[in-house]
């Protein structure tokens, strides 16, 4: 027979083992999870470096459009992705920009006589 502190000491261990992959399968694939991309900061860039005549032609533009639709295709299927302008506050992921040239423009102003 079995002494009873082993019993015991057994059925701790595998309750723990049980609950901790449980709580890592439910947040790796079933937890439903909000992230936030700055779409208007990602456009902005774009536009800035299209004043600046780092981008000349409109298959470059494509190009960074399309490097964006890649990201978010590519986010796992239980993300929600919201514009960064609709979120107040609260504890959410920011996807960072696909293209870290973008991310850099997007942190500069426009001249007034670039944006007519």
């Amino acid at each position: 027979m079995i002494p009873m502190k082993k019993v015991i000491i057994l059925s701790i261990v595998i309750s723990l083992i049980t609950s901790i992959t449980s709580i890592v399968v439910y947040h790796k694939f079933i937890d439903t999870k909000v992230s936030a991309f700055d779409l208007k900061g990602y456009i902005h860039g774009i536009k800035v470096l299209y004043a600046q005549e780092k981008i000349k032609t409109e298959d470059e533009i494509n190009n960074y459009i399309d490097q964006l639709g890649d990201t978010i295709k590519n986010r796992p299927k239980n993300e929600i992705i919201l514009s960064s302008d609709v979120i107040l506050g609260g504890p959410v992921y920011r996807i960072p920009y696909p293209v870290k040239e973008v991310e850099d423009a997007a942190n500069q102003r426009l001249s007034p006589e670039l944006t007519k």
